[in-house]
C-alpha cells in the first residue's frame, strides 16, 4: 500500500531512547525531525544511529530531517523586569530606561522605514517608523518584552 501521507515525528528529550525511537517507527514515522536549536550534537548523533539501526532491522526507510536555526538575535537587558508595549506605541532603540535595547549592528544596518521587526518568536511585532536619528518602532501587536528575548 502507497500512502501520499507522511508522518513527521520531532525527536527530542521526551524520545532520548532506543525503545522510544522504535515505537515511533513501530507507529509508521516516515520522517525523523531533529530541531537542532534544542539538542546537543551528541544527542543529534545519538538520535540518528538509532533512527538508521532500526529502519535498517525493520526494512523500512525513514528520512531524516534536520531542523537548522535561521539568524536569530537577542535583546540586551530591559531595565526592570519587563517592558509592555501596547498597538499604537512608539518606541525608541536604545539602552535608556524605556527603550529597546538592540546593539547589534547587523539589526541595525538592516532597518529602514516600514519595515516590520518581530519580538519573543512574532508575539510582540513592530514597523520601523524613522532611521534618521534614533531609529523610532510604532508597534503593531502589543505584549510584555522581556530580556534577552529573540
Amino acid at each position: 500500500m502507497f500512502r501520499k501521507t507522511k508522518i513527521v515525528c520531532t525527536l527530542g528529550p521526551a524520545v532520548d531512547s532506543e525503545v522510544r525511537i522504535r515505537a515511533l517507527i513501530d507507529a509508521g514515522m516516515n520522517v525523523a525531525r531533529i530541531n537542532c536549536s534544542h539538542a546537543e550534537p551528541e544527542m543529534r548523533e545519538r538520535w540518528l544511529g538509532w533512527v538508521r539501526k532500526i529502519a535498517d532491522e525493520k526494512g523500512v526507510f525513514v528520512a531524516v530531517m534536520f531542523d537548522l536555526q535561521g539568524p536569530k538575535f537577542r535583546l540586551g537587558e530591559i531595565r526592570g523586569e519587563a517592558m509592555t508595549v501596547e498597538a499604537g506605541d512608539s518606541v525608541i532603540v536604545g539602552l535608556k530606561k524605556g527603550e529597546l535595547p538592540i546593539q547589534r549592528p547587523e539589526i541595525l544596518g538592516a532597518l529602514s522605514r516600514g519595515r516590520k521587526l518581530l519580538i519573543g518568536d512574532g508575539d510582540v511585532t513592530f514597523r520601523v517608523a524613522s532611521v534618521d536619528g534614533p531609529i523610532s518602532l510604532v508597534c503593531l501587536t502589543g505584549g510584555e518584552i522581556r530580556s534577552r528575548q529573540g
